[in-house]
């Protein structure tokens, strides 16, 4: 069988194979190309929050803090401002950060529900309605850490899910419509279904070997084919 033939059967079965999912890079890159990567990451949502200077001589210093937090030993005491007052969140040896109020050493997390919504409020630009708030010991995989957390879910046009930790009652994260699409595309474009953040599995390596043979036999037969042209025009000619 000749090298044409041989080119045109790899060509043929090749894109046969691979082609659907050339196709799926080409719309998903084209699609997370043309998503506004702030809009997609909801940070065009987000109010500025007002920085406040603190008053050190009202506050407690970071041992007492420390005390307060029940934590034996901390990896960092760090003052800081919270919803307008003064916080230090304590990142104790074992176990998850904790929020302790800096002006009498009150134990301020996990913080509750409602909370959880003023933070949220405070943090969306609109402040629009609050269709729900979940507490999820098990969250879903687009909050992309290990829970708990609270989830809040707001009436305002672009599904957006606002995610804001108990521990330390910050805003985590934003998901919203434009997240999950982006998220799907970026998932057709790596090839991994289940928890999308792999792009070196061995699917994606195979698809992407057997796209480049199918590119590499194409451009067998468009060598042959141009060859073979030029030949007959010279033949023609002469």
């Amino acid at each position: 069988m000749t090298i044409q033939r041989w080119a045109v059967r790899i060509h043929k079965w090749l894109a046969l194979i691979v082609g659907i999912q050339i196709i799926l890079w080409i719309v998903g890159g084209f699609g997370m190309a043309v998503l506004d990567i702030e809009k997609v990451s909801g940070e065009h949502l987000v109010a500025p929050q007002a920085v406040s200077a603190l008053d050190m001589a009202d506050l407690i210093s970071p041992a007492e803090a420390l005390a307060g937090s029940g934590a034996e030993q901390a990896h960092t005491v760090t003052l800081s401002s919270w919803m307008g007052q003064p916080v230090y969140h304590v990142e104790p040896l074992v176990g998850a950060t904790l929020m302790v109020d800096a002006r009498n050493g009150t134990l301020l997390s996990p913080i509750d529900e409602v909370t959880a919504r003023r933070v949220a409020l405070a943090d969306h630009i609109a402040e629009p309605e609050i269709v729900s708030v979940e507490f999820l010991v098990d969250p879903p995989r687009e909050y992309g850490r290990p829970g708990p957390v609270w989830q809040v879910n707001f009436e305002d046009g672009e599904g957006t899910r606002t995610y804001v930790s108990p521990a330390t009652g910050q805003v985590v994260t934003h998901r919203n419509d434009r997240w999950r699409l982006f998220d799907f595309l970026w998932m057709l474009h790596i090839m991994d279904y289940e928890e999308r953040d792999n792009f070196n599995h061995p699917l994606i390596i195979s698809a992407a070997a057997l796209a480049m043979f199918t590119v590499f036999a194409g451009l067998v037969l468009l060598f042959i084919r141009m060859r073979r042209t030029v030949l007959m025009a010279m033949a023609r000619r002469d």
